[in-house]
C-alpha cells in the first residue's frame, strides 16, 4: 500500500490489520456486529476495514466531512458497536464507544495483540458467508436516507469474478505479477471496494490524497509519475483527465481502465474504444448488487452497453407484469445470484418491495429491482436506457431527489420543494424549486447554505430558484419541463475587482460560469461552480500563467480570497504584489 511517501508491504499491512481485529474481538465484536469508521483518507481506513473484516464484523464508512446531522443519523439509524477515528475528529460525534486509534495508550494495547489473522478460534461466533461485510447508506426516495446491507458472500463472489475476467488477463498481458492500482473513490462509495480487491490479489493499491483526487492535472501527473496500471472513475471524471492529457497522442499509458457510476456518454465512449493498448471496462451495479454486476469492454460494442453479468448473477429484463422481454424492446432490469444485499437496515417494508421473489428459480432466491431501463442486444448483452424512477446519476453519486426535496420543505421560509437535474453549457446540475410561505421572502443563497448544513456536498443543489408557485399539467402533476432555468447571474455583486490578481480571477469565473461579469467578493459557487466547474476556472487559470488548484477554488470560494494567495507559474511577482 502506498499513500504519500508512506509505502507499507504486505507483511506490515497483514499485521496491523491482524492486531486491530484482535483488540476488536477482545473488545466484543464479531460476526453480524457493526463498527464505525471515521478516518482520514489514508492507509489507516484500509487497514481498518481488513481488520473489521478479519474480526468477522461488517464496517460502516462515515466521511468526516458530511454534515453534523447525516453523521448523527446515520449512528443513531445503524448502531454501531465501535467507532474508530482519530482525536481530531472525534469531536465530529457523540457516539459513547469510541477508539481513538491515535491514542498513545490505545496504540500500545493495539500493538501488542497478536500479529497472525484471527480465525474462527479467535472470533466470537463463527464467520459464514451470509454474515454482514459493510453498511453503505444511499440516497433515499422518501427523504431518509437507506443503509445497504451487503454480505461476505457478495464481495468474495465479486473477487473471484473480477480476477477472472479482469485481473489475470491484465497480468498475462503486461507480463508483471505485481501491478499498481489507484484508488480514487471515497471509502463511503462502494466503489471504493474495487482498488480494494486488487490488493486481495496481490498488487499495490495507491490511496490517492483528496487533493490529487479533486485535481485532474494533479491526478493524471500521479498516474503517469507512478506507472499506475488501473484506476477507475466516473466518465465526468474521465472527460477531466482527457482534457488534462491522459489520452494525449491517442494513447493511454494504463493498460487496463474502469469508467463506472454513471452513463458513459456515446462521444465518449467511441473515443475510448480506438485507444490502442488500453482494455477500457465499463463497469455497472447498484450498491444492492455489492458493486458491480456487469462488466462491458468498451472495444467490443460501437455503442454503449452494460455488457455482461459478473460470475454467480442473473439479470433479467422484466415487464410490469415480470414476465421478460425480448430482445430490443426495454425492460426494467432485475438482479439476482450471489451479489445481492441482505436488504435494507431496519427497513423491512423497503426491502420487500424492491427486493421480490424470484420467480425463475425454485430455490426461494429473490430478485433486486433496480430501477434501471435497458433492453437486450441480439448476441445477449445489456443496453442501459434510463431509469423509470426520478433517480439522477451526477458525477457518479446516486441520487434520489426525493431526500433532497424533503429536507428543503422542512425549512421554515417554504411550504413545498422540488429538485431536478438540468443540463446547462454540458454540465449537469441539481437545482431545487421552492415555494415560499405567504409573507416570506427567503434568501435563495441563505436557502442552499441551510442545505449545505445538512446535506452531503453531493447532494446540495447548484441552485435555488424561488417560484409563487410550481407549474403544473392538465393533469394536476408537475410540468418539470416548464420548471425555469436558475439565474446564477442574480447572485452576482457590486464590488469590481482591484489589483491583477483579483481582475484575472474574475475573468476567468465569468468565463466558466458563462457569466457576463463577476464580483470580487462573490461565492464561486452561489453562482454555480461545483467540483466541474472548479476544475474548468483552474484551468483557464493556469492556461494564462497562474499556480492554482481546485482545493484553493473550495477553500476561498470568492476572487478576493482566491486572488491573495494566487502566484505565476514562472514565479515573476504579480503587478499587485
Amino acid at each position: 500500500v502506498v499513500c504519500g511517501a508512506r509505502t507499507l508491504s504486505f507483511g506490515d499491512v497483514s499485521a496491523r490489520a491482524a492486531r486491530l481485529a484482535h483488540e476488536l474481538i477482545a473488545r466484543g465484536v464479531g460476526p453480524e456486529d457493526l463498527v464505525a469508521l471515521m478516518l482520514p483518507r489514508t492507509e489507516e481506513m484500509l487497514i481498518s476495514i481488513l481488520a473489521v473484516h478479519q474480526a468477522g464484523a461488517a464496517y460502516l464508512p462515515l466521511d468526516p466531512d458530511y454534515p453534523a446531522e447525516r453523521l448523527a443519523f446515520m449512528l443513531e439509524d445503524a448502531a454501531p458497536a465501535l467507532l474508530l477515528t482519530t482525536t481530531a475528529l472525534a469531536g465530529r460525534t457523540g457516539h459513547p464507544a469510541t477508539i481513538l486509534l491515535d491514542d498513545p495508550a490505545t496504540a500500545a494495547t493495539i500493538a501488542a495483540r497478536p500479529g497472525p489473522p484471527p480465525t474462527d478460534a479467535d472470533r466470537l461466533r463463527l464467520l459464514r458467508p451470509e454474515n454482514p461485510a459493510y453498511l453503505i447508506y444511499t440516497s433515499g426516495s422518501t427523504g431518509t436516507p437507506k443503509g445497504v446491507v451487503i454480505t461476505h458472500r457478495g464481495v468474495v463472489n465479486l473477487f473471484h469474478s473480477h480476477r477472472r475476467a479482469l485481473y489475470e488477463p491484465v497480468v498475462e498481458r503486461t507480463g508483471r505479477t505485481r501491478l499498481h492500482v489507484g484508488h480514487a473513490w471515497s471509502f463511503s462509495f462502494d466503489a471504493s471496494w474495487q482498488p480494494q480487491l486488487w490488493l486481495f490479489h496481490g498488487h499495490c493499491v495507491h490511496v490517492l490524497a483528496e487533493d490529487i483526487q479533486r485535481d485532474p492535472e494533479q491526478l493524471h501527473r500521479y498516474l503517469r509519475a507512478n506507472a499506475i496500471d488501473f484506476i477507475e472513475v466516473a466518465p465526468t471524471v474521465l472527460a477531466q483527465l482527457e482534457q488534462a492529457g491522459l489520452t494525449e497522442g491517442g494513447t493511454c499509458p494504463l493498460p487496463l481502465l474502469g469508467v463506472g457510476g454513471e452513463a458513459v456518454p456515446d462521444i465518449q465512449w467511441a473515443r475510448l474504444r480506438e485507444l490502442p493498448g488500453t482494455d477500457v471496462v465499463n463497469l455497472y451495479g447498484p450498491t444492492e448488487g455489492t458493486v458491480d454486476a456487469m462488466v462491458a469492454h468498451v472495444r467490443d460494442s460501437e455503442r454503449q452497453l452494460i455488457g455482461r453479468p459478473v460470475d454467480n448473477a442473473r439479470v433479467h429484463l422484466l415487464d410490469a407484469g415480470l414476465r421478460p422481454v425480448p430482445p430490443g424492446v426495454p425492460g426494467e432490469m432485475y438482479l439476482a445470484g450471489a451479489g445481492l444485499a441482505r436488504g435494507y437496515r431496519e427497513r423491512a417494508a423497503l426491502t420487500a418491495e424492491r427486493f421480490v421473489a424470484d420467480p425463475f428459480a425454485a430455490d426461494g432466491s429473490r430478485l433486486y429491482r433496480t430501477g434501471d431501463l435497458a433492453r437486450w442486444t441480439e448476441d445477449g448483452a445489456v443496453e442501459f436506457l434510463g431509469r423509470v424512477d426520478d433517480q439522477v446519476k451526477i458525477r457518479g453519486f446516486r441520487i434520489e431527489p426525493g431526500e433532497i426535496e424533503t429536507v428543503a420543505a422542512a425549512h421554515p421560509d417554504l411550504t413545498r420543494a422540488v429538485v431536478t437535474a438540468r443540463e446547462d453549457g454540458g454540465v449537469r446540475r441539481l437545482v431545487a424549486y421552492g415555494v415560499p410561505r405567504p409573507g416570506r421572502a427567503p434568501d435563495p443563497v441563505a436557502l442552499r447554505a441551510w442545505l449545505a448544513e445538512r446535506l452531503p456536498a453531493h447532494l446540495v443543489p447548484a441552485a435555488v430558484v424561488l417560484l409563487e408557485a410550481l407549474p403544473m399539467t392538465a393533469n394536476a402533476k408537475l410540468d418539470r419541463d416548464r420548471l425555469p432555468a436558475p439565474d446564477f447571474g442574480a447572485a452576482v455583486g457590486g464590488r469590481e475587482s482591484v489589483g491583477e490578481r483579483e481582475t484575472a480571477v474574475c475573468a476567468a469565473m465569468a468565463q466558466v460560469l458563462a457569466l457576463p461579469g463577476v464580483g470580487a467578493d462573490d461565492d464561486f459557487f452561489a453562482l454555480g461552480g461545483d467540483s466541474i466547474v472548479t476544475v474548468r476556472l483552474t484551468g483557464v487559470l493556469r492556461a494564462d500563467g497562474w499556480e492554482v488548484a481546485p482545493r484553493d477554488v473550495f477553500r476561498h470560494r470568492t476572487a478576493a480570497g482566491l486572488a491573495t494567495g494566487l502566484r505565476r507559474q514562472d514565479g515573476s511577482a504579480p503587478a499587485d504584489g
